[in-house]
């Protein structure tokens, strides 16, 4: 249990600050996953770290027994998956993947389940409900 407390207070000012960053620079955001694919030292590592991420969260937090433990579980197993696919993929695969979400119309969706998603981890985290 205080596993997940630390991992909702850290995975959620995450996600607040991320989805935040995403409502205040779509047009930054934009660009950067426009070149996620032709930028295969970049996507290399981000690969690797989503991998490392999600291998420790499996390995130290796969508690699937209450939404906040899911959450946080589900966060570590879903940048495991991210890492290995975006390590895998071709890249014309991944090209169809970005391109398909790499619309204005995504974004606000997007951020806003981020940042609530955050919100309620780290009002879980802190103890704020």
């Amino acid at each position: 249990m205080m596993l997940t407390v630390l991992l909702a207070k850290v995975f959620g000012t995450y996600m607040i600050i991320g989805g935040v960053a995403l409502l205040a620079r779509k047009r930054y955001f934009m660009s950067a996953l426009g070149s996620f694919v032709e930028d295969k030292g970049s996507r290399l590592i981000i690969a690797m770290v989503d991998i490392i991420l999600g291998l420790l969260v499996i390995n130290i937090h796969n508690d699937w027994s209450s939404l906040p433990s899911a959450l946080v579980t589900f966060i570590g197993w879903s940048a495991f998956v991210k890492g290995v696919l975006a390590m895998f993929m071709k890249d014309a695969s991944l090209e169809r993947f970005v391109k398909a979400f790499h619309e204005k119309k995504w974004y606000l969706p997007e951020a806003l389940v981020v940042i609530a998603v955050g919100v309620y981890l780290a009002s879980y985290g802190f103890g704020w409900m």
